[in-house]
């Protein structure tokens, strides 16, 4: 009999991860590339309390936690749970978002980091829709050809391959005003191998540093010209609960 961790990871839901691997990434480039993006959740984020769904290693939790904001992290790898109180400190609840029993608008904010699509969208948006009193942000691969391509070379394979205008529409669905993509990593990203591949510089802290610089004015160019769609790795939604509007009363 299969254990339900072995057919998480048969269905793609979850990851059969070199854990310690992962660990060197982000202490390199990919860490300096996630705490960029973690910044950018941590501002986009609507309020003090905000629920990190599908949190991983705790990377992004801590993060937010340390920004000032009240964050829980929700995750249902067990590995991932134990590391994430390890290597950060960071105590993560076992729950899963479909099922999460949380209370309407009980955060603030809910932020899908990089998760939805080991995820049923429209269940899980549903949820986030539910759960979020302001705000849900979903941080999510941008498919170009060439992270399509690296998927391919690595074997890499998730439980559903949405793209960024399926997330958005699926937003829309579950009630939500969606505003414009912003778009993200042009050149730090590939570079760093994120999670599934190989850094591709040496390991010098100045030449990361170096990087991430040219990094932020190619992806700034890139944005202006309007063209991160087909050149960026990474998107960030922005969803916003919808506020009926009060009708006053005559001489109110």
């Amino acid at each position: 009999m299969i254990d339900d961790r072995r057919q998480a990871i048969l269905d793609n839901v979850i990851h059969d991860e070199d854990h310690e691997s992962n660990r060197r990434k982000l202490q390199g480039l990919y860490g300096m590339v996630a705490e960029r993006q973690n910044g950018r959740i941590a501002a986009a984020c609507d309020g003090k309390s905000v629920l990190d769904a599908g949190a991983g290693y705790g990377n992004l939790t801590r993060d937010l936690q340390k920004s000032g904001l009240e964050c829980m992290g929700i995750e249902i790898d067990t590995e991932k749970i134990d590391l994430a109180r390890k290597w950060f400190d960071v105590e993560l609840e076992r729950r899963d978002i479909h099922s999460s029993g949380y209370a309407d608008g009980q955060f603030d904010t809910v932020v899908f980091r990089e998760v939805i699509r080991h995820l049923q969208l429209t269940e899980a948006l549903g949820q986030a829709a539910r759960i979020a009193a302001r705000r849900v942000i979903v941080f999510q691969a941008n498919p170009i050809w060439l992270l399509r391509l690296a998927y391919k070379v690595t074997g890499h394979h998730e439980h559903a391959q949405y793209g960024l205008g399926d997330i958005a529409a699926a937003l829309r669905e579950a009630g939500l005003a969606v505003g414009k993509i912003e778009y993200f990593d042009t050149i730090a990203f590939p570079l760093s191998g994120g999670y599934i591949g190989r850094q591709l510089l040496p390991n010098w802290r100045w030449l990361a540093r170096l990087v991430m610089g040219i990094d932020w004015a190619v992806t700034g160019l890139v944005r202006l010209l309007g063209l991160g769609r087909w050149m960026c790795y990474r998107g960030l939604i922005l969803a916003e609960k919808k506020t009926e509007q009060k009708v006053l009363a005559p001489g109110s």
